[in-house]
């Protein structure tokens, strides 16, 4: 009977052994499958996840708006510095024109006649008359980042002569024709009006106004690009036509 005693205890602390191991894994297994779990379900971190609550993907958060930028940014910044720059000049052409101031003689016979040419110089205008421009002008394309500026025409300002440049040749005189061609104030104010029309009517060709119409592109986005990405560095403007 003792033995069997002695045996039944050794048994029992057998089994303690085992089921002292068995009692580890479980807890083991417990601890890591909650760990798993945990990591599984727990909300991630916005910093590391690219995300924010109530958006699964940072897609969704431009889209949202919480990233993008709207018209009325742009709008207030654009209109103010195209109110600084009315009548923007967009580019100068110089120009020059001969004509021929003529005297008829007695009879209006060559022997009596006399002829001078005359060369102008002048200075064609182009601008941008960027006070038309409206809040209706300035659209933004969120997908490409862009905004896009809406810009009248390029249009010939004013043709300016430079009176104090103009070439006088030497007079032609026929056998008979004697002293100098004078011209009156009101020939002088002639000829020089005849001198612009015909200078303005060559500046306003369609192959000048193509020319200018793409300095004004130019001109504009030049002023107008730095302040957009003043307000937003990732965008950038684009200059098209009304």
């Amino acid at each position: 009977m003792e033995k069997f005693w002695k045996k039944t205890v050794e048994f029992v602390k057998d089994c303690g052994k085992e089921l002292k191991h068995v009692c580890v894994g479980i807890l083991i297994g417990a601890i890591l499958g909650g760990f798993l779990v945990y990591q599984h379900t727990k909300p991630k971190d916005p910093m590391i996840a690219g995300q924010v609550p109530g958006a699964e993907t940072a897609d969704v958060v431009l889209n949202q708006g919480v990233f993008s930028h709207t018209a009325a940014e742009f709008e207030d910044v654009i209109l103010g510095k195209a109110r600084e720059n009315t009548e923007l000049i967009v580019m100068e052409q110089p120009i020059t024109m001969a004509t021929t101031i003529t005297r008829a003689g007695l009879g209006n016979l060559a022997i009596f006649s006399k002829m001078k040419n005359v060369t102008f110089h002048a200075n064609g205008l182009y601008t941008v008359d960027l006070s038309e421009i409206t809040r209706s002008n300035i659209k933004v394309d969120q997908n490409a980042r862009m905004v896009i500026l809406q810009i009248p025409h390029a249009v010939l300002h004013s043709v300016n002569l430079d009176v104090d440049s103009m070439e006088f040749e030497d007079m032609e005189r026929g056998l008979l024709a004697f002293g100098e061609i004078k011209l009156t104030a009101e020939e002088q104010n002639s000829l020089e009006s005849a001198a612009v029309k015909s200078m303005t009517e060559r500046l306003s060709s369609e192959a000048s106004m193509a020319d200018a119409d793409k300095m004004a592109i130019l001109k504009v986005y030049e002023i107008m690009e730095p302040i957009v990405t003043t307000v937003a560095s990732n965008y950038h403007i684009t200059v098209i036509f009304q």
